[in-house]
């Protein structure tokens, strides 16, 4: 993090501080958006005496009006909830902050790690999130050649198709893509693995197919690959264009528009060398412009003025580039004084304030992306903070609208883009290393998850190259045959999926429709249910209270229910110690030797505070495979502490609601939902009460929990699960998600910010 961020932080947390000595009086309602008519009792009354008959206390009528008409829409007071959420990280959060903080001024590499391993424990006790599964662990059918795309655990080379390989006939049996995956271990890093997998699948008669056929479950927000953060949407970008540096099927490093690049001796400095030839074209493939060091510039001033999240992975808490923060907070208005420069049309330069030695990992993430100049102007863009505010007001910017609104400088070019229907692809004939590419075409097509059958029923029928099998589809294959003949385990990845609990809950109905997943909770039920989310005890009990087991085995069956469960936010095997560190765990100095895993550090502060979830397994040396969480008897425990410390009754006759959302169109979900809402109400004895809040479909159900952009439009009580992949190698490239305000883009999900 930048000195200035840094201290703008810690005056903001200050004035929190400062706010919370004034805490008590005044209106003591939890949610600070609920209009108040009422004063808070005077204590400045003179004290009775003698025989006196005390004043009545004045009791509070029940309010049962539907909370959407109270909390909702134009009612929000956005100034008073970002006070409140600055309240709430400093009161939830703060102990992680502080911790992570020390972490990035470490000395070394190792202590870094191990010091993000303590701040992630004091994390996972505030009971925020509740780890829950990574891609992978799944039952598959496929046609794809495994380990043909990359398969680092950070950035977004992963969908990068253009040397994948696909067979034409059958799907691969299990003994095949054993056979691959070992020949991948023996040969990765030796740039062989294309072409002897190539003669392995030709010896099995294989033939290899030119088009890659696939699925998309959630709508394109936008073409601009600078402005999103979301998988959903980056991954159907990704094709089109070329990163400086990108990882290749065997997961190395290799040049990509850049030929290379020279770090300075104080790791300050990089600078690298463009590559010669390289064009943009449009969507039709027609000449644009050449691709030059100033594309670059273009996109990373692009990023900054437009300020959506990804501007804090290089302003501070990714890397930290020479006044990048001064020109996100209007410090300085001249972007010619931010360190990113053409120094010729070939030579382009990045100059951070401190060094990050994870910088090449991150080259493959969207902030290391390049945007014409010449075709974002042509597209109405502008550039500058104000000027881009204005005209973004206006509607007048056309970049990045749809894929006829951007330039192309990738693998491939958007043929067709119908929403809800399908994504086409082809191979871009201008593209520099045209040569290469093994799929010409790529075909996505749309599934909104309604029918449960789709995905294997299009498989069979050779519409799709491969899908991974829920548990309806289980039971088919295994009456029809396939599933004996050709499913297999999926490996898991570094995907980190999680529960959020939001603790600040400001909407009752989503909103992009205020029609849509409306709640049923009164007014009363909606200030309870928040004042419970706010204590530390009663999160804990949610999160002891759902069987993950269960509610995995709804999608991927009874025999691989725990394979993709994990138990903490950064993968426990993300990260290792590249050498001995040591660091303080509550005040006791520790020393652990290189090759100590992250979760093993993370599972120490846990148990030294005394929070019995396990996160770590000593005897398998993994983070996953269990469930780590999941203990009614320590829900119940912590429903009884959290009681206590509310002053209130909670139980079967006065319970507590919250709301989950549920897709009903997908009977996989459905029952998801059930068994989360079943867990929860049978391991606290009916105390909380689960409102499965129907969102008719996928789309709904997503824009009330994952494509807000802010945390006071989360329309739910427990997110049901959204997630978040490492944008490089680095425990940081997680917990930066849960910092304040824009640098932490999952914060939100919390109801914070």
């Amino acid at each position: 993090m930048s000195k200035n961020l840094s201290k703008a932080l810690a005056l903001a947390l200050a004035l929190v501080m400062a706010v919370g000595l004034f805490a008590g009086c005044g209106n003591t309602n939890t949610n600070t958006n609920t209009p108040s008519n009422t004063q808070a009792p005077s204590n400045t009354q003179a004290p009775s005496s003698g025989n006196e008959t005390p004043a009545p206390v004045e009791t509070k009528e029940p309010d049962n009006r539907p909370a959407y008409e109270v909390y909702n829409g134009d009612t929000i007071d956005y100034e008073g909830y970002n006070t409140k959420s600055w309240e709430l990280y400093e009161d939830i959060m703060g102990e992680f902050y502080e911790l992570y903080q020390q972490a990035m001024e470490a000395d070394t590499l190792a202590e870094k790690i191990a010091m993000m391993a303590t701040a992630e424990g004091k994390m996972l006790e505030t009971g925020i999130i509740l780890p829950t599964t990574t891609y992978g662990g799944t039952y598959q059918i496929s046609r794809v050649v495994p380990k043909t795309a990359p398969s680092v655990f950070w950035g977004t080379s992963e969908y990068d198709y253009h040397h994948l390989l696909v067979v034409n006939e059958d799907p691969l049996l299990p003994e095949e893509v054993n056979d691959l995956r070992a020949l991948w271990n023996e040969l990765h890093g030796t740039g062989t693995y294309e072409e002897k997998a190539i003669e392995y699948l030709t010896a099995k008669g294989y033939t290899l197919a030119d088009t890659y056929n696939t699925q998309f479950t959630s709508e394109v927000q936008t073409w601009d690959v600078l402005q999103s953060y979301r998988a959903a949407t980056t991954q159907q970008i990704v094709p089109t264009f070329e990163f400086l540096m990108t990882y290749n099927e065997e997961n190395t490093l290799v040049p990509g528009l850049a030929t290379g690049y020279e770090v300075s001796a104080d790791g300050l400095t990089y600078t690298f060398h463009i590559r010669e030839g390289a064009t943009w074209v449009d969507s039709q493939g027609r000449y644009v412009a050449d691709v030059i060091a100033d594309d670059w510039v273009a996109a990373f001033q692009h990023m900054l003025d437009s300020n959506l999240g990804l501007n804090a992975l290089v302003a501070g808490e990714g890397v930290d580039v020479v006044n990048a923060a001064e020109y996100i907070n209007g410090e300085i208005t001249d972007f010619e004084q931010v360190g990113v420069k053409a120094l010729d049309d070939h030579t382009l330069q990045y100059t951070l304030n401190v060094p990050a030695v994870f910088l090449p990992t991150m080259l493959s993430y969207n902030p290391f992306a390049p945007m014409s100049r010449t075709y974002y102007l042509s597209q109405g863009g502008v550039f500058g903070v104000d000027a881009y505010a204005a005209a973004n007001d206006a509607g007048t910017i056309n970049y990045g609208k749809t894929p006829d609104n951007i330039a192309y400088c990738g693998a491939y070019l958007v043929t067709n883009y119908t929403k809800d229907n399908i994504i086409s692809y082809v191979a871009n004939p201008s593209y520099w290393d045209a040569d290469s590419v093994t799929i010409k075409a790529i075909n996505k097509y749309y599934n909104d998850g309604s029918d449960p059958l789709k995905s294997y029923t299009d498989n069979k029928a050779h519409t799709i190259d491969g899908n991974e099998l829920n548990t309806s589809q289980i039971e088919v294959a295994k009456a029809d045959g396939w599933f004996d003949q050709y499913a297999y385990v999926t490996p898991t990845d570094g995907t980190s999926f999680v529960m959020f609990l939001n603790v600040n809950r400001t909407r009752y109905t989503n909103f992009n429709d205020e029609t849509v997943a409306v709640s049923t909770m009164t007014v009363d039920q909606a200030d309870a249910s928040n004042a419970a989310m706010q204590n530390t005890h009663f999160r804990r009990a949610i999160l002891a209270s759902i069987d993950r087991g269960t509610w995995n085995g709804q999608s991927v069956g009874e025999d691989l229910k725990y394979a993709a469960l994990h138990n903490s936010y950064v993968p426990a095997d993300f990260a290792a110690l590249d050498a001995a560190a040591t660091i303080s765990i509550n005040g006791t100095s520790k020393t652990y030797p290189a090759g100590t895993w992250y979760g093993e550090i993370v599972q120490d502060q846990l148990d030294a505070d005394g929070v019995p979830w396990k996160v770590w397994d000593v005897d398998t040396a993994s983070g996953g495979g269990f469930d780590g969480f999941y203990d009614p008897a320590y829900a119940k425990s912590e429903l009884a502490l959290a009681a206590e410390e509310m002053g209130i009754e909670i139980s079967a006759a006065n319970p507590v609601y919250v709301d989950i959302l549920m897709n009903s169109s997908s009977s996989t979900n459905v029952n998801q939902m059930q068994a989360i809402k079943q867990s929860i109400e049978a391991s606290t004895d009916g105390a909380i009460v689960v409102n499965l809040v129907d969102t008719v479909d996928r789309s709904n159900q997503l824009y009330g929990y994952y494509y807000p952009d802010y945390g006071y439009d989360m329309n739910c009580s427990i997110n049901p699960g959204t997630g978040w992949g490492a944008d490089y190698g680095d425990p940081q490239s997680f917990l930066a998600t849960l910092l304040p305000e824009i640098e932490g883009g999952m914060i939100k999900s919390c109801g914070m910010f």
